[in-house]
């Protein structure tokens, strides 16, 4: 399972040229996904430069995209080298795109690379096919992808209902205002090492129940479930399995939009 918690963007103080008058860059890694960032154009520029150190990157996420369907990413060292030049393709913006990309940057074995410590970047985002339109942007994160362990039980995915005001009459009727429901995953770990507990407990205490992030239960299966925005729900007691210090607990996520 991978997950996406700590977004180093905003330590880049990305700035663009292309962005609307009335719009903020900040706005592109804030917590509301299906709030887009307007841009004029379909051909704009993004860059940033991490005046602090330089944030690992080996992942970027854009989400809730339209009027693009080509990237190409740039990330230079400290020194000016050039350590990140990558090409890649976004949904098909006729059929409203994929609502999350996920663009990871792998060494020649095609393991996520831990070694691009960046400090500057440049993020072109285009349109090559289509009618033309202002791109706008629901989302953006570059930064490093957390690998959790694997889970070892079955997972449940669900849906959360979320009907406003719904209740029924004495005679039967139902009533209320229909909501789109939240997506739910959540599963049992068992007989987890001590250092995997460790980084479970650190991405927990990352985010919290309250910091919406990307998680992809099956990256190398999307077909049993998308990735989707989400926060944690609930992270159980974690019970000592034996003397070798392993542990079983649950843990759980609702979607955020």
């Amino acid at each position: 399972m991978r997950v996406y918690p700590v977004n180093a963007l905003p330590a880049f103080y990305p700035v663009s040229d292309d962005i609307q008058a009335y719009a903020r860059i900040t706005d592109i890694y804030n917590n509301y996904i299906e709030y887009t960032v307007d841009f004029v154009g379909s051909n704009i520029l993004i860059t940033g430069n991490a005046l602090d150190d330089a944030p690992l990157v080996n992942s970027i996420i854009i989400g809730n995209i339209s009027g693009a369907d080509y990237g190409h990413f740039k990330g230079y060292a400290a020194n000016g080298d050039l350590l990140i030049d990558n090409d890649f393709k976004l949904g098909d913006i006729e059929k409203q795109g994929d609502y999350l990309n996920i663009i990871h940057f792998l060494d020649a074995s095609q393991r996520l690379k831990d070694d691009l410590f960046i400090r500057t970047f440049e993020l072109n985002i285009k349109l090559f096919n289509g009618s033309m339109s202002d791109i706008k942007i629901g989302y953006l994160y570059i930064g490093a992808c957390w690998e959790l362990p694997r889970f070892g039980m079955e997972p449940i995915e669900g849906l959360r209902l979320m009907g406003e005001g719904a209740e029924r009459t004495s005679s039967g009727q139902a009533i209320g205002v229909p909501v789109e429901p939240l997506r739910s995953f959540s599963t049992v770990y068992t007989a987890l090492k001590n250092e995997e507990k460790k980084l479970m407990d650190n991405y927990t205490q990352a985010v919290q129940t309250i910091v919406p992030h990307v998680i992809d239960p099956y990256p190398k299966a999307h077909e049993k479930l998308f990735p989707f925005f989400a926060t944690i729900e609930a992270y159980g007691e974690k019970t000592k399995r034996d003397s070798q210090f392993r542990w079983d607990f649950d843990i759980s996520w609702l979607e955020a939009r």
